[in-house]
């Protein structure tokens, strides 16, 4: 595979039109789904089944997860809690001031390849283990789709041809 990092952040912004890697909620055309339905009652593993179905409907085939790490010194605890399971897909990583950023590509995607990276985001802003603080962009360039779940009440989907 010849891509570089700087081809695959250049694809994201051209295809889907982000203005950051922060977020996808600022770009027009996105679907937001409420993985809580606004119930902070729900359990949190139920929400982690919800989010890996919905990814796992959108994902048939290949797949590219662009991790941003917030503290590089984070690095080491995220690879034993949850990038374990996606490890050999590492294709390239970068450093940007206080992160790192992460890119993998897993070609026969299996939603139960990424769930602990999907529990992660649900965990971290309710302070439970395993989590860390990132942003987890997931793609495919051909469908085009593109997904980020941001926390335990929802995702963004971007879908050019679909929205």
């Amino acid at each position: 595979m010849n891509i570089s990092e700087s081809h695959i952040d250049t694809k994201l912004i051209e295809i889907f039109e982000i203005k950051d890697f922060f977020t996808i909620s600022n770009v027009t055309n996105h679907k937001r789904i409420d993985l809580s339905n606004d119930n902070n009652s729900i359990d949190l593993n139920t929400l982690v089944l919800k989010a890996i179905t919905i990814l796992n409907e959108h994902f048939d085939k290949n797949i590219w997860i662009r991790i941003t790490l917030w503290d590089k010194t984070e690095n080491a605890e995220l690879d034993n809690m949850v990038l374990q399971s996606i490890k050999s897909f590492l294709q390239f990583k970068k450093v940007e001031e206080n992160s790192l950023i992460l890119y993998y590509f897993i070609e026969h995607f299996e939603a139960i390849t990424v769930q602990n990276l999907v529990q992660s985001s649900i965990y971290f802003d309710r302070g439970l283990q395993p989590s860390i603080n990132m942003t987890c962009f997931y793609f495919n360039f051909d469908i085009p789709v593109l997904i980020n779940i941001y926390d335990d009440r929802g995702m963004d989907i971007v879908m050019p041809n679909n929205l």
